[in-house]
Formats: C-alpha cells, sequence, structure tokens
C-alpha cells in the first residue's frame, strides 16, 4: 500500500507500514516510560573506560579504585571520575571497608546493562 506520510518538514512516500501501524508503532514509543535512563546508558557505554569498568566490575563483583587503576593503567582519579559517572546513574554502588571503598553494580541481576556485558 502505497500512501504519503507528511511529518513537520517534509513528506515521505511509505509503501511497507500503514498509516495504522505507523500510528501503533508511535504510540508505543510514546509508552516507553525509562527511555531517558535508557538514553543514558548508552550515553555511559560509549566511553571504552567506562565500558571495560562495568565488565570488570560484572565479573569480578567488587573492586576498589586502586585495583581498577592498575588494570586499565589510569590514574585513580581517572577511575573515580569515570566511577562517580557511573554512581550518577545508579549503575555502580559503593561500600567503604575500613580505608578502601569497594564499587560494584548496583543490582547487578536485574540492571538492563548486564545482559550486554
Amino acid at each position: 500500500m502505497k500512501y504519503t506520510v507528511k511529518t513537520k518538514n517534509e513528506e515521505c512516500s511509505a509503501s511497507i507500514l500503514s498509516k495504522k501501524e505507523i500510528d501503533s508503532i508511535k504510540k508505543e514509543l510514546n509508552q516507553i516510560q525509562d527511555f531517558e535512563r535508557r538514553n543514558q546508558y548508552f550515553k555511559i557505554l560509549s566511553d571504552p573506560t567506562r565500558h571495560k569498568i562495568l565488565i570488570l566490575l560484572h565479573r569480578h563483583m567488587r573492586l576498589c579504585v586502586c585495583d581498577l587503576a592498575n588494570i586499565l593503567e589510569i590514574s585513580s582519579s581517572a577511575v573515580s571520575q569515570h566511577l562517580r559517572r557511573l554512581k550518577d546513574i545508579d549503575l555502580v554502588s559503593s561500600k567503604r571497608q575500613g580505608q578502601t571503598i569497594f564499587y560494584s553494580l548496583k543490582d547487578a541481576y536485574s540492571c538492563p546493562l548486564t545482559k550486554l556485558l
């Protein structure tokens, strides 16, 4: 079925989906409530160092800043900055044990990123 769909700035000749199907998909997209959170996850994963930190925490359950810095061969302050970004969107939690702070994935089993790691 060929028809023309008008968007804000242009017209598009569509030949696969009907107007009803397009409207249904738009409605479905608008019902995604955690869209912004998902978008933040993708932004976080776009940085290779943060992605590596998440993989390490997923595989090794908990690590301290010094261990992460040694493994990644970057400064502990750089690791701390990355961990802060991960904590800001509730992906990582910390727990103090004496003078050392250990980091782990927050709720690792329900985190949607776990499937990607």
